[in-house]
């Protein structure tokens, strides 16, 4: 009797299950949510501002886990000057944030002379950094006329697509710096523009992304994004590198693992490996050839570009043929030099689409005007001096 009850209060709960799942399309489960900790930068200001203003930088930190954490964070402004020169930094008041809590940060910047200024946000917590970069300008005004032209007919159903081309699994040695490439291919029928990098990684890394920010990604174009990560302080271990790509249009989330071994002996590095190596410096040297290609066809001056590019492929073509001798040591200070040549030429390359209205400068002339004013004076009063009486001019 006990049997036939209790394979009758089975049928019951099981028919109530299929039922309840074709009724609401749902199945009663349990849901486990696992403990995490993370946070999201927000950052507000102006992206160009005229000379006389002050460029006012609010920053939100908010607690976007679902445990409390403590956070520091530091925000930095730049001016690009040929190379990125930090004019000065501010440290945020440490905060403890609860779950969706946010803590606020306002900056007030004034700036002392035009150009691009680059803004750098980076917060510890707990065991992990997040870091991001946004960029701005400070322009002189022009003044131009309104001209009303007639209405172009309109454009086709737009649609914004990023698809990013990147290595899911990373491994690397203690003692080494590793070069971590992302491709950026705009897939859409519209330009994507102000796209920033939002890095989370352990904070016991050290890690530089170039360019920072990309102004401006054409549709069925692309731009070659390096991330250089530097282990010596790392413990063996798997490690998460989280980078959200966020765009005017679309954002796009990707994950890479990070397998850090123990430091090893060159004579000691798996020969697969390095070569392997060299060949991605390679793939990488014929991607940045075809972004100049494109550049060049677009009419963009690619002299420093290029000459950039030819000295990391002759460094390349050294790497291979150090290999091939079996001079290895060599060929990783030949990678090494060919990553710093890179790492510039990604940056200098988002920089070629940027573009900054900048009226001349009319100190010049009001110099040469103030000049021929003072020697027009001179000359008037030496006239006025050296002339005589009208009364006297008779008597001679």
């Amino acid at each position: 009797m006990d049997e036939k009850l209790f394979i009758f209060i089975a049928i019951i709960l099981i028919s109530f299950l299929i039922i309840h799942s074709r009724l609401t399309g749902y199945v009663i489960v349990s849901v486990e949510v696992l403990p995490y900790k993370d946070v999201k930068q927000m950052l507000n200001f102006e992206r160009v501002i005229n000379y006389s203003q002050t460029q006012k930088i609010t920053l939100e930190i908010m607690n976007s886990g679902n445990l409390e954490l403590n956070e520091s964070t530091t925000l930095s402004i730049y001016k690009l000057d040929k190379t990125l020169k930090k004019i000065v930094e501010y440290q945020k008041p440490s905060s403890s944030l609860k779950p969706m809590e946010i803590s606020y940060f306002n900056i007030y910047y004034f700036p002392t002379e035009e150009g691009t200024y680059y803004i750098k946000v980076r917060t510890n917590f707990d065991g992990k950094i997040k870091e991001t970069w946004a960029v701005f300008w400070v322009v002189i005004p022009v003044r131009y006329e309104v001209v009303q032209e007639k209405a172009p007919p309109a454009p086709p159903m737009p649609f914004a697509r990023l698809e990013v081309e990147y290595e899911k699994n990373i491994t690397m040695y203690q003692n080494e710096t590793k070069l971590i490439s992302l491709i950026l291919n705009n897939t859409g029928n519209v330009p994507l523009g102000n796209i920033n990098f939002y890095v989370s990684l352990d904070s016991s890394f050290e890690f530089e992304i170039n360019p920072k920010v990309i102004f401006n990604l054409q549709e069925n174009s692309s731009q070659i994004v390096l991330l250089t990560l530097n282990a010596s302080k790392v413990l063996p271990g798997h490690y998460p590198l989280e980078i959200e790509i966020v765009s005017d249009l679309v954002r796009r989330r990707i994950e890479i693992d990070v397998n850090v071994l123990p430091s090893v002996p060159v004579k000691l590095i798996d020969l697969e490996v390095l070569k392997q190596e060299i060949l991605k410096y390679q793939y990488l040297i014929f991607r940045f050839e075809t972004q100049i290609l494109e550049l060049f066809k677009e009419g963009y001056d690619i002299s420093k570009v290029n000459i950039t590019l030819q000295s990391a492929k002759i460094q390349v073509e050294k790497a291979k043929e150090n290999f091939e001798n079996e001079k290895y040591d060599a060929v990783i200070k030949n990678l090494d030099e060919a990553r710093k040549l890179l790492e510039n030429l990604a940056f200098d390359l988002a920089n070629l689409r940027l573009w900054i209205v900048i009226t001349p400068s009319y100190i010049n002339y009001w110099l040469i005007l103030i000049v021929i004013l003072i020697i027009l004076i001179t000359y008037y009063e030496f006239r006025k001096r050296t002339q005589k009486p009208i009364a006297l001019r008779g008597v001679e």
